[in-house]
């Protein structure tokens, strides 16, 4: 998914933690295209893929 691999570039480029880049780049518009989000932690693979626990 391509938010998710957004996620992780962004988080590589400033050293936060995916959790934190999801919660600030989950805006209205892809709340609405991908629904709800979990509750944290959100355990996001390196290639933006979400982990199955």
């Amino acid at each position: 998914m391509d938010f998710y691999k957004d996620v992780i570039a962004v988080s590589n480029a400033t050293k936060v933690h995916p959790d934190t880049v999801t919660l600030n780049m989950y805006t209205d518009g892809v709340r609405q295209d991908l629904g709800e989000l979990p509750t944290p932690p959100w355990y996001i693979n390196q290639d933006g893929s979400l982990k199955e626990d």
